[in-house]
């Protein structure tokens, strides 16, 4: 019979076997064997969030430069790539509150089913009740509101620049009073 991998299989261990969680093996080779498996794991979610949250950092602040450089020079073009990032957020903070509140509706199995990828279910009920989907719900549709209010300043500085460059280029019309003003 062939073995399908390198390893021993239960029977043909030792008969003095003891497993031991500080046996060499555990020790990962992309560390040079100087840290164990799960203290690698940790280190290594620990330096993914500090490139995810260094990206991202970098990224929104090249972005909101470019768009202050936009402003300042008046180029909508260069402004408008802001306005599309945040329909984007808009748009995933929606739908983060919908699948809150659906997965409430559906009752608590579901929620727990959904949840328990991300978070801990009796530390949550614990510290924010029983409708803790709800308060996340909540704070998706604030975030989402704030964004609203965002775009319409971005949108309507867009169509202050492009209404100035219009204006600015056409030539001059002379405009006629057709309905009497009412004094």
């Amino acid at each position: 019979m062939k073995k399908t991998s390198g390893e021993p299989k239960a029977e043909e261990l030792p008969p003095n076997f003891c497993f031991s969680t500080d046996d060499p093996f555990y020790f990962g080779p992309a560390t040079c064997h100087l840290m164990h498996y799960n203290m690698a794991a940790y280190m290594a979610g620990v330096v993914e969030m500090t490139m995810l949250c260094g990206g991202s950092f970098s990224f929104w602040r090249t972005f909101s430069s470019v768009t202050f450089y936009g402003l300042k020079t008046e180029q909508a073009q260069l402004i408008s790539p802001k306005m599309t990032f945040i329909q984007i957020e808009i748009t995933i903070l929606m739908i983060f509150a919908a699948f809150a509140i659906v997965s409430m509706a559906f009752g608590i199995n579901l929620t727990h089913r959904l949840f328990s990828v991300f978070v801990r279910i009796p530390e949550m009920e614990r510290d924010f009740g029983p409708i803790w989907p709800f308060n996340i719900a909540v704070i998706a549709f604030f975030a989402a509101a704030i964004c609203t209010w965002m775009r319409v300043l971005v949108g309507g500085a867009i169509d202050f620049i492009l209404d100035k460059q219009f204006f600015t280029n056409a030539p001059s019309i002379e405009m006629e009073k057709t309905l009497p003003r009412i004094e």
